[in-house]
């Protein structure tokens, strides 16, 4: 198990929460078990090319989306891989199972975040378009 393991997983599985779709169903789609996906997800094993490209197709994203790694450049409004060690516990050492898991932690969290934002945006998007019309009808 490597970090981009670990990093790959995270993304499908976020890819398969925004798309609202089970382990299950997945694993039928791309011809394997749920318990297969869910070794791919953890990062456990490493998804083969093949498998990236279903996937993608599957869940409606590129492979750029799940091999993108976050930005770890100190600028303003970020946090660096420096800052993100600082604050890890003592015992979690780059590079072990514990520094892996949190590291998968924050990428799920952002993930879930992003899906958030854009449901957010979405909403306000229709709320904009329902007012525009409830103007319309009233002046």
């Amino acid at each position: 198990m490597n970090s981009i393991d670990l990093h790959v997983g995270a993304r499908v599985r976020a890819a398969r929460f925004q798309a609202g779709l089970t382990l299950g169903s997945v694993a039928s789609l791309i011809d394997t078990n749920a318990a297969q996906l869910l070794l791919y997800e953890s990062g456990k094993e490493r998804i083969p090319a093949k498998t990236v490209n279903q996937l993608c197709r599957i869940l409606n994203v590129s492979p750029h989306y799940l091999f993108e790694l976050p930005l770890s450049s100190d600028g303003p409004g970020r946090r660096g891989a420096r800052d993100a060690d600082a604050h890890a516990p003592a015992t979690a050492k780059a590079g072990s199972p514990e520094h892996l898991a949190r590291a998968e932690d924050m990428v799920m969290r952002h993930d879930r975040l992003a899906a958030i934002q854009v449901d957010i945006g979405e909403r306000l998007e229709r709320l904009g378009i329902c007012l525009n019309r409830w103007k319309c009808d009233h002046e």
